[in-house]
């Protein structure tokens, strides 16, 4: 296991994600792919650490984007140790377990990595989402798509990094220790049900955390139970489990369908708004199917995937 890693240590990556996340609101489609772009390459060029399973070996998630033959893989790797020690507090404790990080490097292949040994190995290991700090700050993900782009000498011209932001790098501890500590405190609040006059702060609030960058966070609000509709709960479940936290995953896909099941049951339904439920159900148990490989909940996945056949 790799020793701690300072956030200064990647200050440039980092504050270049800070100019991603600076400009993104003020980019077109193409403009923000060359962005991503350039991001990746300097990921693939950076040291990270990667989490470590209990077999020593790369903590590969269960990824719930589509892929053509095997189900696909997460991998979650950091710019440094404190980002590391985030996403392990924040995620579902009793999920996945990891037991520490290591070299990014090794995962690669090669101490001084690059995009074609990365998108090798990556293959390989059947690992179709990376995610960067996927607890905060500054979440950064990428897909099999991106990985060919970024390896490609002729798509890679097109890259274009964006101008760093020193000042959103995030390279204090402190600074993030309080944003976190303020997350965690948001959650509660949010979970034990606040008074109506609140709302308002608590959307200040939420804001300004939102801005560290957590896409993990970002998922544990849309899936605070009794909260939302089946479309925040779905784009919640596919946020937790690109930020490596497949039991939050499994829990609000379990919503989603447990809210399809309950509005099928409604006699006042148009043959429309039932296949379009109907719909819903099988999307939702083909990726809990996926998730299922985690061995949590698992009944509940099964009874569900039978009640969709109904």
């Amino acid at each position: 296991m790799q020793d701690a890693l300072l956030p200064q240590e990647n200050a440039g990556l980092l504050a270049v994600l800070g100019g991603l996340a600076r400009d993104r609101s003020t980019l077109d489609k193409r403009a923000e792919n060359r962005a991503q772009l350039g991001v990746l390459r300097l990921v693939f060029s950076s040291d990270l650490l990667i989490a470590v399973g209990a077999d020593k070996q790369p903590l590969l998630l269960p990824s719930l984007l589509p892929r053509l033959r095997a189900p696909g893989r997460v991998a979650v790797v950091f710019t440094d140790q404190e980002a590391a020690q985030g996403w392990m507090d924040a995620r579902t404790p009793q999920g996945p377990e990891c037991v520490g990080f290591a070299p990014a490097s090794e995962f690669a292949g090669a101490s001084d990595p690059n995009p074609r040994r990365w998108r090798r190995r990556l293959e390989r290991a059947r690992v179709n989402l990376l995610s960067v700090n996927p607890a905060g700050p500054l979440t950064f993900t990428a897909t099999t798509l991106d990985f060919q782009s970024a390896s490609s000498r002729l798509v890679g011209r097109a890259a274009a990094t964006p101008q760093p932001d020193a000042d959103a790098a995030w390279l204090e501890l402190s600074a993030r220790a309080a944003v976190r500590t303020r997350a965690r405190s948001l959650l509660d609040q949010l979970a034990q049900g606040d008074p109506e006059e609140q709302a308002a702060e608590l959307r200040r609030e939420i804001a300004a955390v939102n801005r560290f960058g957590s896409r993990l966070f970002q998922s544990q609000l849309f899936l605070l139970p009794g909260r939302g509709n089946m479309t925040s709960k779905l784009k919640g479940s596919l946020g937790a489990a690109s930020a490596g936290d497949p039991y939050l995953a499994v829990d609000g896909l379990l919503e989603v369908g447990e809210m399809a099941s309950s509005l099928l049951g409604r006699p006042e339904l148009d043959d429309r708004q039932r296949k379009e439920l109907r719909e819903r159900l099988k999307t939702t148990a083909s990726m809990l199917r996926n998730l299922a490989v985690v061995g949590y909940r698992t009944t509940e996945i099964e009874q569900l995937s039978a009640a969709r056949t109904r």
